[in-house]
């Protein structure tokens, strides 16, 4: 496996010399990969969509970044800690977009799926804090993060909020069949990133169909956190006339089909806060 990326055929411990492990020849052979799956006819669609995807989120990262230093500059007013956090988590799945998908056309699919996991725990946080700005919850989750929790506080996040972990969050945004299905697609992603015998034998791989399947899971991903930072930001992107995301999704749908299932929240309990209840009604 490391012998194709590395070029190098060992055969015989006489044979092993260091400086054939150039990282320049690793270089040269993931540049080779890369040019071979961009060009792949089977998986044009998809890395289109994963293009369009990544660009979208980049633009609408830098329009809210807009938004936010022209209202600073006019009433120089900061955000709250809960949507400059919410920012940053979403600048952050830009990241980590990016990074799914280069790491993907180099053959590491392993390291895609650990930032497609990422990508979905952090999608369901930005709704988490959304639908909680006004609460406590959100107040205790910020201050774990800056690690500022007194005793008390530490208690109350490890006894009530079980450290505000992603089953936790799930069981407030989704009825108990969509906890399920999201459940299932999680452990899929957990197992495949975790140090399994069979997690370890992907790790680098060449294999187009699973090249494939991993570019599914970007577009997926991808449609969810924009969605979900639509969710946050509705009102002022509408006031602003930031380009919708609607182009792109009729674009998607019409290629690969509606999503089996999305990462909106569907809990009765809490579906009448939001402003996107199902696609394209933004």
């Amino acid at each position: 496996m490391l012998r194709k990326l590395t070029g190098v055929n060992v055969l015989d411990l006489n044979d092993l010399e260091l400086e054939k492990y150039r990282y320049s020849n690793i270089e040269s052979k993931l540049s080779a990969i890369r040019t071979k799956s961009t060009t792949e006819e089977t998986i044009q669609r998809e890395i289109l969509a994963c293009n369009k995807i990544i660009e979208y989120t980049l633009y609408l990262n830098d329009a809210l970044e807009i938004i936010f230093s022209k209202k600073y500059a006019e009433t120089e007013k900061t955000l709250s800690e809960v949507d400059s956090l919410i920012y940053a988590l979403h600048y952050r799945n830009c990241c980590y977009l990016i990074s799914s998908y280069e790491s993907c056309l180099s053959g590491f699919v392993n390291t895609t799926h650990l930032s497609l996991r990422s990508i979905s725990e952090t999608t369901e946080m930005i709704y988490y804090l959304h639908i909680k700005r006004n609460e406590e919850e959100a107040k205790l989750f910020i201050k774990k993060e800056l690690n500022e929790l007194n005793t008390e506080e530490t208690q109350i996040v490890k006894s009530k909020l079980s450290h505000f972990k992603p089953s936790v969050i799930r069981k407030l945004l989704y009825e108990k069949n969509r906890i399920e299905q999201i459940r299932k697609e999680y452990e899929d992603l957990s197992r495949r990133a975790h140090p399994s015998i069979k997690s370890a034998l992907a790790s680098y791989i060449e294999d187009l169909k699973v090249i494939h399947d991993a570019l599914i899971g970007i577009v997926f991903f991808g449609i969810s956190n924009i969605i979900a930072t639509w969710e946050v930001y509705h009102n002022i992107l509408n006031q602003n006339k930031i380009v919708k995301y609607n182009f792109a999704l009729e674009e998607i749908i019409k290629e690969f089909g509606t999503p089996s299932f999305d990462i909106i929240p569907d809990n009765p309990k809490i579906v009448n806060k939001l402003n996107i209840k199902n696609y394209g009604s933004c």
